[in-house]
């Protein structure tokens, strides 16, 4: 319980030490107190003797009541420190969310601007496509007949006789016959392959 109640005694005191106006009084009180104890004692007393041992006794109280009233003096600029902090803290709040604020109407505006971009650039793109040539149309059955009117074909590296056989129309067996392959016979890059049979004599 005593312990309980010197710590009440702290945090009363303590409070007492955060408001800056009463400070210097309690401390001028406190010396002012120190001093009269001291004087009563010496004159109390026999005037020549004077009690060593009590002397340093109380001298030894008022170190550790100065040390304590350091260590109040210490607390008091923590909690101004930490009081501060907090401001601080405060402010940058308020400008982290009026920034934050800022930003997001920032992007919500470039969203909307983009979003009437691609409007209009899929107008201009549906507007700018290409229509259906006929010509084009024709061009791939022209590049077949000549591929086809073609008499031989170069092996170029990776080809098979499927993939030439596929892209000139014929069978594998019938290039096979129009140039003497035998079914396990392979071929090579830059081989001329015949694309029809030997003419009849």
């Amino acid at each position: 319980m005593a312990d309980l109640d010197q710590v009440g005694y702290y945090e009363r005191f303590s409070e007492l030490l955060r408001n800056k106006s009463i400070v210097p009084f309690i401390i001028g009180g406190l010396g002012l107190v120190a001093l009269v104890v001291m004087f009563v004692i010496i004159l109390s007393g026999p005037k020549n003797i004077v009690d060593l041992e009590y002397l340093q006794s109380l001298e030894s109280r008022m170190q550790q009541l100065e040390k304590k009233l350091a260590t109040i003096g210490i607390m008091d600029q923590t909690i101004e420190r930490l009081g501060n902090q907090e401001q601080n803290l405060d402010r940058l709040d308020k400008k982290t969310g009026r920034f934050e604020s800022t930003v997001t109407t920032q992007i919500d505006q470039i969203i909307k601007e983009l979003g009437v971009l691609h409007q209009k650039t899929s107008h201009i793109s549906t507007a700018a496509a290409p229509q259906p040539n006929t010509a084009d149309k024709k061009q791939p059955v022209a590049s077949k007949k000549a591929e086809s009117a073609a008499q031989f074909h170069q092996v170029q590296p990776g080809e098979t006789l499927y993939r030439i056989s596929r892209r000139y129309g014929l069978s594998i067996e019938q290039l096979r016959a129009y140039n003497d392959l035998a079914a396990n016979a392979a071929i090579y890059p830059g081989q001329k392959l015949k694309l029809s049979p030997k003419p009849k004599q």
